[in-house]
């Protein structure tokens, strides 16, 4: 399976997790391509919660990522606290939708 991680995701992901811990990530990826729950007008995005160091369990990150089956590769698109994930839903749908059509 090939990861491609769009460079927000690379810039947001760097305030939250450690190169090992994104790693683990896409590992866990590789188990569970489609394990998120599917984002409403979202394009075929999902969103998966994923644990961040010295948050509490219930203020984790939340990952949006596409993945598409054939070829097999998850976008890797956006990667942020679960107390902004209200305000990216409101105001960043939009973008990261268009992001899964755009070339890699």
């Amino acid at each position: 399976m090939l990861f491609i991680q769009k460079p927000v995701f690379i810039k947001q992901a760097s305030r939250l997790f450690t190169d090992e811990e994104v790693r683990d990530l896409m590992e866990w990826f590789l188990l569970h391509p489609q394990a998120g729950e599917i984002i409403a007008d979202g394009g075929g995005c999902r969103k998966v919660g994923w644990r961040v160091r010295g948050h509490e369990t219930h203020d984790g990150a939340v990952v949006v990522y596409f993945f598409r089956a054939s070829p097999q590769v998850i976008f890797l698109l956006r990667a942020f606290l679960r107390s902004e994930e209200n305000e990216f839903l409101r105001n960043g749908i939009n973008q990261f939708t268009a992001e899964t059509t755009t070339n890699e």
